[in-house]
Parts: C-alpha cells; sequence; structure tokens
C-alpha cells in the first residue's frame, strides 16, 4: 500500500467517513443500464455483487458517469472498498474500464 492510501485512510478515520471500516474486495457488475442518446458520457445504473473477505456478500444499486466507449458489462470485475458497517457506501476502482 502506497504512503498517500495509508494517509487518506487515516483521514477518513478522522473524519468518520463510512469508508473508515472498508476492507479491500470486489464488485461485480450483475446488471448495468444502456447508455442512450448520442452523449459521449451518460449516467448509468448499474447493480453490483460486493464480496469482500471475512464479509457476507451483498448487492447494492448505484449510479456513475461513464464514457460510452468505456461502458461497464455484465461480469464485469473491480476493486472495491466495501464498509461492514454501510456496503452501500463502497468505493468501486472503475479505473479498468478505461484499459
Amino acid at each position: 500500500m502506497h504512503w498517500t492510501d495509508e494517509a487518506a485512510e487515516q483521514l477518513e478515520k478522522i473524519l468518520h467517513d463510512p469508508l473508515a471500516d472498508a476492507v479491500r474486495g470486489q464488485a461485480e457488475v450483475v446488471s448495468v443500464s444502456a447508455p442512450s442518446g448520442r452523449g459521449r458520457y451518460q449516467e448509468a445504473t448499474v447493480e453490483l455483487e460486493l464480496s469482500a473477505p471475512g464479509l457476507p456478500g451483498s448487492r447494492i444499486t448505484t449510479t456513475g458517469v461513464f464514457a460510452v466507449k468505456a461502458w461497464p458489462t455484465v461480469g464485469f470485475r473491480a476493486p472495491a472498498r466495501v464498509p461492514p458497517s454501510d456496503p452501500a457506501s463502497a468505493e468501486v476502482d472503475w479505473s479498468a474500464l478505461a484499459g
């Protein structure tokens, strides 16, 4: 883990951020809305199955803005930070979509 990640985690704890107790896991796309219109970037509703060591699996629905060229697909897996106290606040690293 990079020192900036460690510093961010400490700051989250100090500020009582929901991600302060997050554990590293994965998010798998279960369903995703289709892009519509001609915009390069559009909002999508994404249903995710979250998994992390020591936590029961949970399913959440979230929204995000994605480049149409890098739209999430069903089955796509991304690293995520999942807070046991509030899985709906999970933070997904979508950077692999740009790959």
